[in-house]
């Protein structure tokens, strides 16, 4: 019998416990130190690697409560499996701000987007929402987000384009490198797009004396 029908025969917290024993095996304590040295901290990290959680993944459904129950917790592994196992379809703008505002580190921001967020249903109003906010993680996850779905072909209209260009100046002039990596990763790919209101965001920032190219 296949690994995924044994257990999807189990409860959900039977599906935790399986999965935590599981994470002794794949344990690298070497990986943990250099995200520590890194800054990117954690209560409990076994520092798996992400192509070891992806295989850990695979062996389970989607499962809303079992991805809801994993992110429940505070160890590093059971977070990033949360964003693989969530059922896209069914995670909301509710869960998906209430995860966003959750995560403790551009690891898990990172993985969010990329794993759920960019394909949930929600997406769109998830961008839009992350980017007008004014809090640092918030907008990390804006413009990871809005890097996927315009390179997917999403079109910003103008308030949106126009707070894009706010973000990236202010961004840009900050001092948090991941930030403005990401700020210039997303820009990039907007003006790239050509879109209508592309042009304002460029004149903002020849106005700003900000190059990003």
């Amino acid at each position: 019998m296949p690994l995924s029908n044994i257990y999807n025969h189990m409860n959900t917290e039977e599906k935790v416990r399986k999965i935590k024993q599981s994470f002794r095996l794949y344990m690298n304590g070497v990986a943990a130190q250099s995200m520590r040295d890194k800054g990117i901290d954690y209560k409990i990290n076994w520092g798996i690697t992400l192509p070891h959680l992806r295989e850990m993944a695979a062996e389970y459904d989607k499962d809303k409560d079992l991805a809801t129950a994993l992110w429940g917790s505070d160890v590093r592994e059971c977070r990033l499996l949360a964003t693989m196992l969530m059922p896209p379809e069914e995670c909301d703008e509710d869960t998906a701000c209430r995860w966003v505002g959750e995560c403790v580190n551009q690891e898990q921001t990172e993985m969010l987007v990329f794993n759920l967020l960019q394909n949930a249903p929600c997406a769109r109003a998830v961008a839009r929402k992350m980017l007008f906010a004014d809090d640092q993680k918030s907008m990390l996850c804006a413009f990871h987000l809005l890097s996927r779905l315009i390179s997917r072909g999403y079109r910003l209209d103008e308030e949106m384009s126009v707070r894009l260009a706010s973000a990236c100046v202010e961004t840009m002039r900050s001092g948090d490198a991941t930030m403005r990596h990401a700020a210039m990763n997303c820009v990039t790919r907007y003006l790239d797009s050509a879109q209508e209101y592309a042009d304002l965001l460029q004149i903002r920032l020849k106005d700003e004396k900000i190059d990003i190219f």
